[in-house]
C-alpha cells in the first residue's frame, strides 16, 4: 500500500530550484519515523520540472541540502539511535518532451513501452516510459526519466518497474497517468496552495491525508 505525507514550502517566483529541500526531508523523516518507529533503509526521490541545463544544479544543491539532512538525523539519537544513514536516489520527469515512438506498422506503441536504448542520452543514466494510451489517429505521449544520482544500485529494470507502477496509484484518476503518482500529488497541492491558500500553510493535522485532492 502507500500512505502519503505532504509539505509545503514557499520561495521566490522564478527559482526553480527547492531551497527547502534539506528541511523537507528531515521533517518526512520524522514524521516517517513517527508512523514507523524507525528510519527508511532508502529513499527514491522523484523530482519533476526540472530542463536539462538545471540538472547539474539540482544534483549540487538539492541532492546535497537532502544528504546534509541524513547527516543531521544520523546524529539525532532520539529518531535515530543506531546512527542509520538511508540510501538515496533522485530521478527527474520531464513531461515536456516532443519524443514519439511507433511500431514498425506507424501505429503508435502501447502503454507500458519502455525506451532505453538508441535514442537516450549518452550522457545521462535515462529512459523514456509511455504509461497512457494513444488518444485514437494520434500518438502515445512519452516521459523522460533521468537518474541523476543512485547511491542504492538499482537496476536498469527495477527502476523502470517502479516508475510504471507509481504512474497507476494517483487516487484522483481511475487509470495511469503520465508521471508518477507523487509527482501528480505535489502539483495539485503546489496549485492549490498556489492559488486559494495566500501565505497560510496547512496545518500539521492535515500533512497525512490528501486534503488537496
Amino acid at each position: 500500500f502507500t500512505q502519503y505525507h505532504s509539505y509545503v514550502s514557499t520561495q521566490k517566483r522564478g527559482k526553480e530550484i527547492v531551497e527547502q529541500a534539506g528541511k523537507l526531508m528531515y521533517d518526512a523523516l520524522k514524521d516517517f519515523y513517527s508512523v514507523w518507529e524507525r528510519l527508511p533503509h532508502q529513499v527514491v526521490v522523484f523530482r519533476d520540472g526540472v530542463s536539462n541545463s538545471q540538472l547539474e544544479a539540482v544534483v549540487k544543491q538539492e541532492v546535497g541540502a537532502m544528504r546534509q539532512a541524513f547527516e543531521k538525523m544520523k546524529g539525532n539519537e532520539k529518531y535515530n539511535p543506531k546512527g542509520r544513514v538511508p540510501k538515496l536516489a533522485m530521478v527527474v520527469v520531464q513531461k515536456r518532451v516532443t519524443a514519439r515512438f511507433l511500431r514498425t506498422d506507424l501505429r503508435s506503441v502501447e502503454a507500458g513501452t519502455v525506451v532505453d536504448s538508441g535514442v537516450v542520452s549518452s550522457r545521462f543514466w535515462d529512459f523514456y516510459l509511455v504509461t497512457c494510451e494513444a488518444p485514437a489517429l494520434g500518438t502515445a505521449t512519452s516521459t523522460r526519466y533521468i537518474v541523476v544520482t543512485d547511491d542504492i544500485g538499482m537496476s536498469q529494470d527495477a527502476i523502470q518497474t517502479f516508475s510504471h507502477r507509481l504512474c497507476s496509484l494517483y487516487f484522483n484518476w481511475p487509470g495511469p497517468v503520465r508521471s508518477p503518482a507523487p509527482c501528480k500529488y505535489a502539483s495539485t497541492l503546489a496549485y492549490l496552495y498556489g492559488t486559494s491558500m495566500d501565505d497560510k500553510k496547512p496545518s500539521r493535522e492535515l500533512n497525512d491525508r490528501l486534503f488537496f485532492l
